[in-house]
């Protein structure tokens, strides 16, 4: 994702006449855009008339539908392929190579990167500290190998928490007491209290995590993430991403967490 954005600023700058979003369009699974419909959001950017190349950045793209990525090559062949002068470029991003197809693997290149060890993210995290003048102490690196869930966006975000309580050395017990680690494995028994048929205790992991201060929008987050990684559970991943965009229509009251798992329910065979 930091490269796809560094790509992307790069493109603004070459079409810097140009606002961002009459030349920049980024879909995600989450977005209620309804591709085998026309016209849509989609299809309307890549026909309006700019006299410049665009570019459309799709997130998550092994989490779309066979038929999404039917429509989403569809869209690339008009408006990439058969296009002589202006051409909408498009970026996909995943994480399982095997859940893209191949009519849309042959359309593009594509390039691998590695995931990030703690001895990379501690680098990271120094840099990022001399840019914003904070010191880092070694034993910071005790920390970074004991959790397995640290991103260089978590880590982006934890220097402007520090930044805003003026916290400029950086140690063990710092990350300690304001690193906001959350715990995924959580779910696990979120899902075997499902298998056991107890909707009552599944519901009430997450009403836990509600009324420690989770907003339900970090919580379908966090537990699409953790299903997303385990395949036992990945054929729930299209009832999570509909409460997701529940949630952003506007449905964001906590008794959506009893309807989830009553889906999910329904959904896992026992």
């Amino acid at each position: 994702t930091t490269i796809i954005k560094l790509i992307i600023n790069d493109f603004l700058k070459l079409h810097s006449e140009y606002k961002k979003d009459k030349i920049i369009f980024q879909l995600n699974i989450y977005d209620n855009i309804h591709l085998q419909q026309t016209p849509n959001d989609l299809s309307i950017f890549c026909q309006n008339h700019v006299c410049s190349d665009k570019l459309v950045y799709i997130e998550n793209f092994d989490d779309f539908t066979e038929q999404h990525q039917q429509d989403i090559k569809a869209i690339i062949d008009k408006y990439q392929l058969f296009e002589e002068k202006y051409k909408v470029y498009f970026i996909i991003e995943g994480t399982q190579e095997f859940k893209i197809k191949d009519y849309i693997k042959s359309r593009f290149d594509f390039f691998f990167t590695q995931t990030l060890n703690s001895d990379n993210l501690f680098q990271v995290l120094k840099k990022i500290a001399i840019h914003n003048n904070l010191n880092v102490q070694s034993n910071c690196l005790s920390f970074l190998n004991k959790k397995n869930n640290i991103s260089i966006t978590s880590l982006l975000i934890f220097i402007e928490k520090l930044k805003l309580l003026e916290i400029t050395q950086i140690s063990y017990m710092v990350f300690h007491e304001y690193y906001d680690c959350f715990d995924e494995s959580i779910f696990s028994s979120y899902y075997e209290y499902i298998k056991e048929d107890n909707i009552k205790e599944a519901n009430n992991v997450l009403f836990e995590l509600y009324n420690e201060g989770y907003d339900l929008s970090d919580i379908l987050f966090f537990l699409y993430s953790f299903t997303k990684q385990n395949t036992e559970y990945y054929s729930n991943i299209h009832i999570i991403s509909y409460y997701i965009n529940q949630h952003y229509s506007g449905n964001y009251h906590k008794i959506f967490i009893l309807f989830l798992t009553y889906d999910i329910k329904k959904n896992i065979v026992i």
